[in-house]
């Protein structure tokens, strides 16, 4: 009978036209499979809406005015940090001048009205003005007596300003209850708009708590300390400061719907407030910084950095200058010339005293028209700039890292002093909230009687060369059991870079490899050896010997390249671009593992080397079976019925503000000078568990994958399973894991990329139709789950799912965890699943996910996403740096559409690049 009711379920059709149809929400994994039942402390709380509440839109518009000039919107400009802060705040405060002004917008009730304002162009009231439409005008001195003086960079001081009010046009009434209670089930034309009038307005509200407390920085979707006795130095003229990031979302507990706060506790890298001549001199690290005016001519020690004039430096109600830095110039301010004098004397005639540092380089401001130039002791650097992760070093990244790498207990701490000092928990909850009727619950959320396999006995399992299958034993490794499918390395080249001190050390690293290799069951012939040549030929730099030394391996017939060199020489981009290029697939191992391997026996290092020695060269090291429940096994990969794909886009970074007007002045609408690089993987070759892939290149920053690209993709690897597996090359189901989109994206994802992936399938067969699903993880996330079963708090156990109570509303949702992790606060990743054609129940879904991530290969401990996503990561990060590398050691190479030297032709380097059509193709070059 439960076989009968299964197969009727898959049998059901949604919508006529699958393109557009979402799947219906799953309930919970059915108890029936829960051997183990773990209580999780989530990082949610509730959001309570009291009473009749409602919320009334209006349109905020800010100019400054003045006779004979256009009206200068103050809601608009640069989107950089430091401007978007301060213009948020200035207008914040307008806002509440003109509110003193005009008694509360004629209701009389003074700061005692409610009011959410984003510190844009939309404002909340809790109760209705008398008129739709209301201005008023700042134009007396006592006005602006509350202003910060940051209004006077960006307006005159003999400017007027007026603030105009209009009730919205869409939306302007909204009952909080009824908006709560009325959210249903989406569908695909409003899946990315959904309840997004709701969700905007509680973003706002809660976001109201940092101007509340006064002590916090609001930026984007988070909270940041002001105090500096909270910071931490980074050195170079950078800061940590501690905050809490936040989002609403619309979640379903015991059959109600309601909003939560979903945070966490994080730490953030920003440019530190200070005059800009102490910043340089922390850069250079010493009491003199004119030592160093040489090291400063050539390095763009704060690349787009805002800085602002010293108001010291105005005698007059002017208009002050705030700007990103372009570029420190070669010329000192004591050489510099501004017309007839250097810069230095004409500070002195401006001002009336001498520069304190003539003998320093100068600012140049990012602008367009005529070069302006800055004496670096003029400027300060403008709060609240964040630090993008390429500009920190190694070593400020690791400190960064370590600061937000904490354990659980400690990060649960964190999370709720934040709470505490936001004043969103604690007796003076913000007022603002309360103004609206709203509160936020005093605790976490907690799930209780949430599914766990670890430790069951039938989780995932993995099958080696012997016959039976044993549980994944999570840090055992593989033991002394052979690989599944141990490959054959007959002829090999062995390629190191050392000292004569470590030549012997390669030598018993060699032997050991071969001999571990065979207890595994591989066979590993001896390799032609070739030492690092340290005798150059004439003209020869280390790329042009390495590549020296891989055409020998290659002509002496070796398919296979080993290469062996310290962590410190930066020839890792370099060999991946010679595999691609000469068609020989290489590892890179550092004389660091080797000596490792070979002084302090380190068996694990070995081992994994190895791993990744066996896949490359077509082996495959252990096959995991699905966990068994309820159909799961229709989703088991060794049947052939299931074709999974999976998709990751690696971005390049954006331009900076000279290629932007570069680009804006040929109207070019792209956002960075790379390609964007797409990983896509799947499971095509004779192995149906093994993954392997490709990159293609498409126009930069666009998360939506070009439908023709993906088509001609999809089409390839249908072409690679037809060779492969003729047998399966019709697969039942075609499921497509995709990585790296938003929630505001799934409609994209669902049209766009799967419909594509369908209009391919039609293509190739327009008799052929294979049930789709789409499911979408991500870790990109701020939602944290902690351990509370045995009353104390820890990391969830691997196999630990949470699939209801803080789960979304309108599509199937839960967050697997399915590894161990190392260190700090384990993040779960998060599955989303819109279409699910197969009819799948939850469990079965969770089983296939969990199994997925057993499947990694190079370690043997599962790792947190499925690996077609992780593949496809790593993929897509191999397309992007072989770019770089390609365009560093070939620039005269690097194809431009139409002869334009700044616009890549994606396809032209895609047909360079790429590993389709090649020999190489079918294998995992990855790994």
């Amino acid at each position: 009978m439960a076989d009968e009711v299964i197969g009727r379920m898959r049998q059901l059709s949604i919508c006529d036209d699958p393109a557009y149809a979402l799947a219906p929400k799953l309930q919970r994994a059915d108890k029936k499979s829960f051997v183990q039942h773990v209580d999780i402390v989530t990082s949610y709380v509730r959001i309570n809406i009291v009473g009749p509440a409602k919320s009334y839109r209006y349109e905020v518009t800010i100019e400054a005015l003045a006779e004979g000039r256009e009206p200068n919107i103050l809601t608009k400009g640069p989107a950089d940090d430091g401007h978007a802060v301060m213009r948020r705040t200035v207008c914040y405060f307008l806002l509440y001048a003109a509110l003193d002004k005009s008694g509360a917008f004629g209701t009389g009730l003074g700061h005692e009205l409610p009011l959410v304002y984003n510190g844009q162009t939309l404002v909340y009231f809790a109760k209705p003005l008398d008129r739709d439409v209301i201005q008023v005008t700042l134009d007396q001195h006592d006005d602006f007596a509350n202003v910060p003086e940051e209004l006077l960079y960006m307006v005159s001081g003999n400017d007027t300003v007026r603030i105009s009010l209009q009730k919205a046009l869409v939306d302007s009434e909204m009952d909080l209850q009824t908006q709560m209670f009325e959210t249903g089930q989406a569908d695909v034309e409003n899946l990315s708009t959904h309840d997004r009038s709701f969700r905007t307005f509680l973003e706002m509200a809660t976001q109201q708590a940092a101007h509340y407390a006064q002590s916090y920085t609001s930026i984007g979707n988070a909270f940041f300390e002001k105090d500096p006795s909270r910071t931490r130095s980074l050195g170079d003229g950078k800061i940590i400061r501690p905050g809490l990031t936040k989002g609403v979302r619309l979640i379903e507990r015991d059959g109600v719907v309601y909003p939560a706060l979903v945070v966490d506790a994080r730490s953030a890298a920003f440019y530190k407030e200070q005059n800009l001549f102490l910043s340089v001199k922390e850069c250079m690290d010493s009491g003199d910084p004119n030592m160093y005016v040489n090291l400063l001519s050539y390095i763009d020690v704060f690349p787009e950095v805002r800085v602002k004039v010293a108001s010291r430096y105005y005698k007059d109600n002017r208009k002050r200058a705030s700007f990103r830095i372009k570029r420190f110039t070669r010329q000192t301010a004591a050489e510099l010339m501004i017309g007839e004098v250097t810069l230095a004397d004409l500070h002195a005639e401006s001002f009336g005293a001498p520069l304190q540092y003539p003998d320093l380089p100068c600012v140049e401001w990012e602008r367009q028209g005529p070069a302006r130039f800055f004496a670096l002791e003029t400027l300060i650097v403008m709060p609240d700039q964040r630090v993008a992760f390429e500009r920190t070093d190694a070593r400020q990244s690791a400190q960064l890292q370590k600061i937000n790498t904490v354990r659980p207990e400690h990060r649960l701490k964190n999370i709720e002093d934040q709470m505490r000092r936001l004043h969103l928990w604690g007796d003076s909850q913000c007022p603002v909230l309360t103004g609206f009727g709203i509160s936020i619950e005093q605790q976490l959320l907690s799930v209780y009687h949430c599914r766990c396999s670890h430790g069951t006995c039938d989780p995932v399992r993995i099958k080696h060369r012997q016959a039976s299958a044993r549980k994944a034993e999570m840090g055992n490794g593989l033991k002394k059991n052979r690989y599944r499918i141990p490959a054959n390395v007959k002829s090999w080249a062995l390629i190191y870079r050392c000292e004569d001190k470590d030549v012997d050390v390669v030598r018993l690293f060699t032997t050991k490899l071969r001999s571990t290799a065979k207890m595994r069951g591989m066979n590993v012939e001896v390799p032609l050896v070739i030492r690092f040549s340290p005798n150059r030929q004439a003209g020869e730099g280390d790329d042009e010997v390495l590549g020296r030394h891989v055409n020998e391996a290659r002509s002496a017939g070796a398919e296979f390249i080993v290469y062996v060199s310290s962590k410190c020489i930066q020839d890792h981009d370099l060999l991946k671009l010679l595999e691609r290029r000469r068609l020989r697939v290489t590892q890179h191992i550092s004389l660091e593992s080797v000596r490792a391997v070979v002084i302090e026996n380190k068996i694990t290092t070995l081992d994994n080397i190895i791993h990744k020695l066996n896949v490359k060269n077509g082996g495959f090291n252990y096959t995991p079976l699905i966990e068994h429940v309820g159909n799961s096994r229709e989703l088991e990969l060794a049947s052939g019925n299931v074709l999974v794909i999976g998709l990751d886009v690696a971005h390049p970074a954006p331009m900076n503000a000279s290629q932007r007007r570069m680009m804006h002045s040929v109207d070019a609408t792209i956002r960075s000078l790379e390609p964007s690089s797409i990983g896509i993987v799947a499971n095509v070759i004779k192995n149906p568990h093994a993954f392997v892939g490709d990159y293609h290149f498409q126009t930069a920053r666009r998360e939506a994958v070009e439908p023709r690209i993906l088509k001609e993709r999809v089409k390839w690897i249908f072409d690679l399973l037809a060779q492969n597996r003729p047998e399966h090359q019709r697969p039942k189901h075609v499921v497509y894991l995709r990585d790296g989109v938003s929630e505001g994206q799934y409609t994209m994802t669902i049209r766009d990329e799967l419909g594509a992936i369908r209009e391919a399938v039609r293509e190739i067969d327009p008799k052929y139709r294979p049930k789709f699903a789409l499911i979408i993880v991500t870790k990109r996330h701020n939602k944290r789950f902690f351990d509370s079963s045995k009353g104390v708090v820890g990391n969830p156990l691997p196999g630990t799912v949470v699939d209801h109570s803080v789960v979304r509303t309108d599509i199937t949702e839960f967050f697997l965890q399915s590894h161990i992790p190392i260190l700090g606060t384990v993040k779960i990743p998060q599955y989303d699943i819109p279409v699910n054609e197969g009819g799948f129940f939850m469990d079965e879904l969770q089983a296939f996910a969990n199994c997925l991530c057993h499947s990694h290969q190079i370690i043997c401990t599962p790792v947190s996403l499925p690996e077609p996503v992780y593949a496809a990561h790593e993929v897509a990060k191999r397309g992007h740096n072989n770019f770089l590398e390609f365009r560093r050691s070939h620039p005269e190479m690097v194809p431009y559409v139409d002869g334009n030297v700044n616009i890549i032709d994606c396809e032209e380097v895609t047909a360079k690049l790429a590993y389709r059509g090649t020999p190489l193709e079918a294998i995992r070059f990855n790994a």
